[in-house]
C-alpha cells in the first residue's frame, strides 16, 4: 500500500509520537519513543518505559498511533513487548478511533463490584448487569434465557423503557431507549441504550462516572 511507503517519511527513528489508546473506557494518550519502522513487515518499535502496560489491553481494544501530518490514525495491534521494546502491527489508516471523538466519557464497570440494571416494559421486567456506562448510554448484558428475541422486539418498540440502575453509589432512575443489539455467545446478549435522567438522577449518574474514572486511572498508574 502506498500509504504505508509514505510513512516512513513521517516515522523518524529517534523522534517522539502519541499512541492512544481506550483502556477501561479511559482514554490514554502516551509519548514513545520510535526505534524502527519496517514498512515491508508493516512493524513499528517504539521503546518502552511502561513495562506491561498493554499486555492489559483487550484484542478490541487497538492502539492508534496519531499521524498529525494527515489528521489520521495508524490502527494497531500489539506484536510483542519485550525487553523494554514495543512491537506494533500496523493494522489500518483510519481517522479518529470513536473513542477519541466521542463526546462523552464511556467508562468500563467494575465487574468485582456489579452495576444491575432493572428494565420495564409492557409490564414485563428485566434483569441484566452493567458493562460499560456514559451519561447519555449504558450497555447492559442480559442472559438469553431471559431476554429473547420477542423481548428485545418489544424494547425496540417501546418509546421509553423505565430503568432503575442501582449504582454502588446510590440508585438512578433513568429511560432508556434501545439503540442496538450485540450476540455474546448463544447464552447472552448486549443491549446498548441511551439513557435520559432528570437533573438529580443526573448528579448521580457523573458521581458514579467520576469515581470510576479515578479508579481505572490508579490502576493505570500502577502499572
Amino acid at each position: 500500500m502506498k500509504w504505508l511507503r509514505e510513512l516512513k517519511n513521517i516515522f523518524k527513528p529517534g523522534n517522539y509520537y502519541y499512541i492512544t489508546f481506550s483502556f477501561k473506557g479511559l482514554v490514554v494518550k502516551r509519548k514513545f519513543k520510535l526505534i524502527e519502522y519496517d514498512p515491508k513487515e508493516r512493524l513499528v518499535i517504539f521503546k518502552n518505559p511502561y513495562g506491561g502496560m498493554f499486555k492489559l489491553l483487550s484484542t478490541e481494544d487497538k492502539p492508534y498511533i496519531q499521524v498529525p501530518e494527515w489528521k489520521m490514525y495508524v490502527q494497531t495491534s500489539i506484536f510483542s513487548e519485550r525487553e523494554g521494546r514495543l512491537y506494533l502491527y500496523i493494522e489500518d489508516l483510519t481517522p479518529p478511533p470513536p473513542f477519541v471523538t466521542r463526546e462523552y466519557v464511556r467508562v468500563e464497570v467494575d465487574q468485582g463490584n456489579p452495576v444491575r440494571v432493572i428494565v420495564s416494559a409492557e409490564g414485563k421486567t428485566y434483569e441484566g448487569y452493567a458493562r460499560d456506562v456514559s451519561e447519555k448510554g449504558i450497555g447492559v448484558v442480559f442472559d438469553r434465557k431471559d431476554v429473547g428475541e420477542e423481548d428485545i422486539y418489544i424494547m425496540k418498540n417501546t418509546e421509553e423503557l423505565e430503568a432503575e440502575i442501582l449504582f454502588p453509589t446510590g440508585k438512578v432512575e433513568a429511560k432508556l431507549k434501545l439503540k442496538h443489539v450485540t450476540d455474546i455467545d448463544k447464552y447472552k446478549v448486549l443491549l446498548g441504550f441511551s439513557i435520559n435522567v432528570d437533573k438529580f438522577n443526573e448528579r448521580e449518574l457523573q458521581k458514579y462516572i467520576f469515581e470510576r474514572q479515578r479508579e481505572i486511572a490508579k490502576e493505570l498508574s500502577s502499572l
